[in-house]
């Protein structure tokens, strides 16, 4: 006995004997039947020694962007390379020591996907791939993306073959294919994702469907369905096998004994949006499955679980598969508040922050950031030179601004200034600073222009000599402190 699965609707009511059925998802019927009934869908079986095909049309392979998908079944493809869709020095897909490779001959060589294949179990492969300016290329098994990768498809007269590569003479494959499709277009997520949970089969008419062989015919000619000219010329010792996966479409037999019906669906809910702007702390939780514990869970950013964490903002998949491998998806959008707005107006000595509708903190920049008492308002007016910045509070969220320098307070009603002089001014990084004033003890510190200390010292000399050599050349402040005096002078380096 084999089991079979057809998908039959999208929300349509299905009508048995008893009974109706409804549901808004798919609908997978489970049935049974004798290997003797029916019309059994087949693959093409290839002995690892001179087994291939090969299409008829060549240059009508001749593409850059595409997709190559097959079903795959082997106990050991054999080792290194084994060709399963081929058109050499141009793109291709293998099965390297079991693994599934996307080789590039423009120079990466083997892109590996997933773990081994030799399980002996029907895999769905698909390598989708396109010029690198447009974008990385992909590879998937059974519905789920495995690797993404840079891949240059080159447009090289060779042949196109299935089994084997170097002309036929190399690389077979040992082990069963089927259902081989090549597209000259680049397919998504979406159609992998339907095309393995629903086992389609293609009725050959589908737009961009460059070739499409079933291996239905049984003669010697692989029948190329997709009507381009590119029937396969069969070599060496291949036969047709009857095989466990069907696909769905009008090119299967149908037998009219249904014995049950199993109806699959999820559905997903975001638990926490992103809490503040470029967070990642959202989430999201499967809520409901209908199908046959226990179900497998297989999140598009990873996690395996019913819930994931830890999430930025992003639309999200989940894939569900239950006991009967019935498949189902959902997805959901995380999303995030807006930035805050952390400008400042620089109106020295005066700052006023931009941002509406917020609470407000300054702090000194020169003093470990501590918050500046009172200074709460959207403007602060500094009573000293200095370095300050604002934090800006919206809901429970809070930026800060950058350090912003204040360096033109007290200079005019100070009478310090009117002592110190520093030359040259400007300077290449050595000058001299004659610090006059009635203290004996003076201070000296140079910050860049967003308020950083580059320099300082303490002298009782009233000269001093400083050199700045291992700066960049640009604008920079001097703050000059004597006794209960401070003044700050712009000297520049050039």
């Amino acid at each position: 006995m084999k089991l079979i699965w057809y998908q039959i609707g999208n929300g349509a009511n299905l009508i048995f004997n008893p009974g109706v059925v409804n549901a808004s998802s798919n609908f997978y019927i489970n049935r049974e039947k004798e290997d003797t009934l029916g019309v059994q869908d087949s693959a093409l079986v290839f002995n690892g020694g001179n087994a291939y095909l090969t299409p008829s049309n060549e240059p009508s392979f001749d593409i850059t962007t595409g997709t190559v998908e097959a079903w795959i079944k082997t106990s050991n493809a054999g080792s290194g390379h084994r060709a399963i869709f081929t058109k050499e020095t141009a793109y291709g897909i293998y099965l390297n020591n079991n693994t599934l490779s996307a080789f590039d001959w423009s120079g990466s060589g083997d892109n590996f996907a997933g773990s081994s294949l030799n399980d002996n179990n029907w895999h769905h492969i698909v390598f989708t791939f396109q010029p690198v300016a447009a974008g990385q290329s992909t590879l998937y098994i059974d519905g789920v993306q495995q690797a993404s990768f840079n891949y240059t498809a080159l447009n090289n007269n060779t042949l196109a073959l299935i089994g084997a590569s170097g002309g036929g003479a190399t690389q077979h494959f040992n082990g069963s294919i089927d259902e081989v499709k090549v597209w000259n277009e680049f397919k998504n997520q979406a159609y992998v994702t339907d095309a393995f949970a629903a086992n389609k089969c293609a009725d050959g008419n589908e737009t961009n469907l460059i070739a499409y062989y079933n291996f239905e015919d049984g003669n010697s000619l692989g029948e190329d369905l997709a009507g381009g000219d590119n029937n396969a010329t069969l070599n060496g010792a291949v036969h047709a096998l009857g095989k466990e996966v069907f696909c769905i479409g009008t090119c299967e037999g149908l037998l009219p004994e249904v014995l049950s019906v199993n109806i699959c669906t999820v559905t997903a809910v975001v638990d926490s949006n992103v809490s503040c702007y470029d967070l990642y702390d959202g989430g999201a939780t499967v809520t409901s499955t209908v199908g046959d514990a226990p179900f497998a869970y297989q999140w598009s950013n990873g996690p395996i679980t019913p819930s994931m964490t830890n999430a930025g903002p992003a639309t999200y998949y989940v894939i569900v598969t239950d006991s009967n491998n019935c498949v189902a998806t959902d997805t959901i959008t995380i999303t995030q508040p807006a930035a805050i707005d952390t400008s400042v107006t620089n109106t020295s000595p005066t700052l006023t922050a931009n941002a509406t509708g917020a609470t407000y903190q300054w702090i000194d920049c020169n003093n470990g950031n501590a918050a500046i008492s009172g200074a709460t308002n959207a403007a602060y007016t500094a009573t000293a030179n200095g370095s300050y910045a604002v934090e800006v509070t919206v809901g429970n969220c809070t930026e800060t601004s950058s350090c912003i320098p204040v360096t033109v307070i007290g200079v005019k009603e100070n009478s310090l200034a009117s002592q110190v002089t520093i030359y040259p001014n400007p300077n290449n990084g050595i000058f001299t600073v004659n610090i006059g004033g009635k203290e004996n003890n003076s201070s000296l510190v140079i910050m860049d222009v967003v308020g950083k200390t580059i320099y300082q010292e303490s002298t009782t000399a009233k000269k001093a000599i400083i050199t700045l050599d291992n700066i960049e050349n640009g604008i920079y402040f001097i703050q000059i402190t004597n006794g209960n005096q401070t003044i700050t002078k712009r000297i520049v380096k050039q």
